[in-house]
């Protein structure tokens, strides 16, 4: 049904566990990230690239979870500053 977000995540928690299977980790992710849940969903779409490191979409979706993260916590920054906070976040060593 509509809006049973503890249940759909239950059912995600469950699919993913410990699992290989990537799309399992990127739809807990999914689901964190519709809830504001941005950091957390890094985290799932960080745990789908683990599995698979061609999951295109994981990227993208990490990606926007960072940039709302970075939106909360740093509003004010310049756009080098958003960048650096995002690459810190990643621990990029780039």
């Amino acid at each position: 049904g509509i809006g049973k977000f503890d249940l759909a995540f239950q059912d995600f928690q469950k699919a993913a566990g410990d699992t290989e299977f990537a799309p399992a980790h990127y739809n807990r992710g999914k689901l964190l990230y519709e809830l504001g849940k941005y950091r957390f969903a890094a985290k799932g779409y960080s745990r789908a690239i683990l599995k698979d490191p061609l999951y295109a979409d994981a990227y993208t979706g990490r990606a926007m979870a960072y940039t709302f993260l970075e939106k909360i916590h740093s509003p004010n920054l310049t756009s080098i500053g958003r960048l650096n906070w995002v690459l810190n976040e990643l621990n990029w060593k780039g």
